[in-house]
């Protein structure tokens, strides 16, 4: 058969979003021109269906068992769902790579279910022609990994299930970001981008000079983490390292006096702040940003209390349920909370002393070839 491909990439890296259009057919494909009706359309990514318009037959990589999954669509894609008629299919393809030892890699097993569903291949046919490409693929790696991928593919085809459809609406809806207070830019451009409809913004609405202002990834809430961190404050020690290593600044803490938290949700835990650099009965809280997590768990690799249960990794579900708005709600009563000063000085001393220790530990040992003068200087290069 001929094929065609043509492959749309997010700006973002890991956890971005890739837009693949593939066409088949028995006579060659001239259409230079991206799909708009398509025959099978499959999501790897459960939070992808928050934006995205659907349609015909319908692969969903979704963490719920079969029977639940209808509950944790929103009510716009299950509008969609219904008027079109559309086969809906689920597999949770990152249990089933994990139960075969593939880790977190999900494209053998999305693409068994492609070949199963698709009706590109007979589906005999297509399963042996995916295990002779995993052979080609990953031989190199030796025997045990080409057995996991055949183990992956079998079990995708095992753990794929239809759902059926109802005739009524959930209650659950797409949440879009709070551009509220956001700046102009914000709510004229990026609000577009963030909708994944950068494409219908014309170019003069962008500066002629490239310039894209910053501080403004505060406002893209990307919900990308298949995990999150979760925060038990009786484990806790106070010792901030899960907020001094996280890369996205997606878990904070704070110290603040327990009159501040009197207007606090009822699920705002705190704990008491043990150091003396605030004052005496003084509560602090950490906080994870969910939607601006990436799922990377440096934060519990880092905790030194992790093995108690201060901070594990657990999946973050129920996006669209009552426990998102809980969540928000935690976080806006959070970023309105008077922090004491001290409290950030005493980061600012842990995050020195921790990149002091990285640069010692991490740098080369630098010989005097040329000289002091030019030693130092070296050095000052290194540390700037």
């Amino acid at each position: 058969m001929f094929a065609q491909g043509y492959f749309v990439y997010d700006s973002k890296k890991s956890g971005g979003e890739t837009i693949s259009h593939l066409r088949f057919g028995k006579k060659p494909i001239k259409g230079a021109y991206l799909i708009q009706r398509a025959n099978f359309i499959a999501v790897h990514q459960f939070g992808f269906v928050e934006k995205r318009d659907m349609g015909a037959t319908l692969l969903l990589n979704c963490p719920y068992p079969a029977e639940e999954a209808w509950n944790h669509i929103p009510a716009e894609t299950q509008k969609e769902i219904i008027e079109k008629k559309i086969r809906l299919f689920v597999i949770d393809a990152g249990k089933v790579a994990e139960s075969t030892g593939m880790g977190t890699r999900i494209n053998t097993v999305m693409q068994a279910c492609f070949f199963k569903l698709s009706g590109v291949l007979p589906e005999a046919e297509a399963i042996e022609k995916i295990k002779e490409a995993a052979k080609k693929t990953y031989s190199k790696k030796g025997e045990a990994v080409v057995q996991k991928n055949y183990a992956a593919i079998d079990a995708a085809c095992e753990n794929l299930h239809e759902v059926k459809v109802p005739t009524t609406l959930g209650n659950l809806h797409r949440v879009s970001p709070d551009l509220s207070h956001a700046p102009e830019y914000v709510k004229k451009i990026m609000s577009k981008l963030m909708k994944d409809e950068g494409e219908t913004l014309p170019t003069s609405v962008f500066d002629a000079d490239g310039h894209f202002p910053t501080a403004t990834t505060k406002w893209e809430k990307r919900g990308i983490a298949r995990e999150i961190p979760i925060w038990d404050p009786n484990a806790c020690i106070g010792c901030a390292f899960c907020s001094i290593s996280c890369p996205h600044a997606a878990i904070r803490i704070k110290t603040f006096l327990p009159e501040a938290a009197a207007n606090a949700p009822a699920s705002f835990t705190t704990r008491d702040w043990k150091g003396k650099e605030v004052p005496a009965g003084s509560k602090m809280r950490i906080q994870v940003y969910a939607d601006d997590c990436t799922g990377c768990g440096v934060c519990v690799a880092q905790c030194p209390a992790a093995a108690k249960g201060a901070l594990k990794m657990e999946p973050r579900i129920l996006r669209y349920a009552s426990i998102q708005i809980a969540h928000r709600s935690r976080q806006n009563h959070y970023q309105r909370l008077a922090a004491h000063s001290t409290a950030l000085r005493i980061l600012w001393r842990m995050r020195r002393l921790r990149r002091n220790s990285l640069r010692q530990t991490r740098q080369p040992t630098l010989r005097r070839s040329h000289g002091r003068g030019q030693r130092h200087g070296l050095l000052v290069h290194l540390r700037r």
